[in-house]
């Protein structure tokens, strides 16, 4: 919201509470199905991963296309993958705005939706185009002859 007005960003949240994480070395990781992640992927907003920490009352989050992006394409052959929660993503359950590197990203996702979605459109615009052009070329010579012979 900005003010009174949405602002038309979207994304999509997944909560865990830290009981289902993995602590090592002060640092958090949890185990995410691959079922869950392809689900992730196929969304149109951006899916945020939250890991709930009862005891702090805070949040860890992690944008897991992130971490996969470093990845090689072998972790799609896995059944479960370990994503890892930087401690530097947190914030308090009191907080009133969104953390600005989460927005960022939320930011950043919504704009490459936007040029995904003119890419699309000016894709269709050209085929559209195209079959246009190639029926006056190629079309109307054709009906052009078609009408000669039948008047002949």
């Amino acid at each position: 919201m900005e003010g009174d007005y949405p602002t038309g960003l979207m994304f999509n949240a997944q909560c865990k509470n830290k009981e289902q994480a993995c602590e090592m070395n002060r640092s958090l990781s949890i185990q995410i199905k691959i079922k869950t992640i392809n689900y992730w992927l196929s969304q149109r907003n951006p899916t945020f991963l939250f890991v709930y920490d009862y005891q702090n009352k805070d949040f860890l989050w992690c944008f897991p296309l992130i971490h996969l992006l470093s990845l090689s394409k072998e972790w799609r052959f896995n059944d479960s993958i370990s994503l890892p929660m930087p401690s530097s993503n947190r914030f308090s359950r009191d907080i009133v705005q969104i953390p600005s590197d989460l927005l960022e990203i939320i930011q950043s996702e919504d704009l490459r939706r936007k040029l995904d979605n003119l890419q699309e459109y000016m894709h269709d615009i050209r085929q559209q185009y195209e079959a246009e052009l190639d029926y006056q070329t190629q079309g109307a010579y054709k009906e052009y002859w078609a009408e000669l012979e039948l008047d002949e």
